[in-house]
């Protein structure tokens, strides 16, 4: 009976350890897919790029979080709540006109 237990026990700390390989192949294949860009991240994979990608969220907790926006390039994460200005954003005028512009 103990001879069947440490079997059953052998058996789930080899499904486990499976597992977990399974994940870390997984993320070395992201890690070699990633690519800085700055002021974020982007995902090439069969010569496609996805993203842009918030950099603090992938950084830090090594997650793929897509940035929201892209109009003027200004970019938002949903999830850290960064933002992100690219490299083809243009700051708005935000001057109120004078009467003799007007004219």
């Amino acid at each position: 009976m103990e001879l069947r237990e440490a079997a059953i026990e052998l058996q789930d700390e080899n499904y486990e350890l499976k597992q977990k390989i399974k994940e870390l192949e997984a993320e070395l294949a992201t890690k070699q897919e990633v690519v800085w860009e700055k002021p974020s991240y982007w995902l090439i994979k069969d010569k496609v790029k996805d993203g842009p990608f918030c950099q603090i969220c992938y950084d830090v907790d090594n997650k793929l979080v897509r940035l929201q926006g892209g109009k003027n390039d200004f970019w938002k994460c949903n999830s850290c709540k960064s933002s992100y200005r690219g490299p083809t954003y243009v700051k708005p005028d935000l001057r109120i006109p004078n009467r003799r512009d007007r004219i």
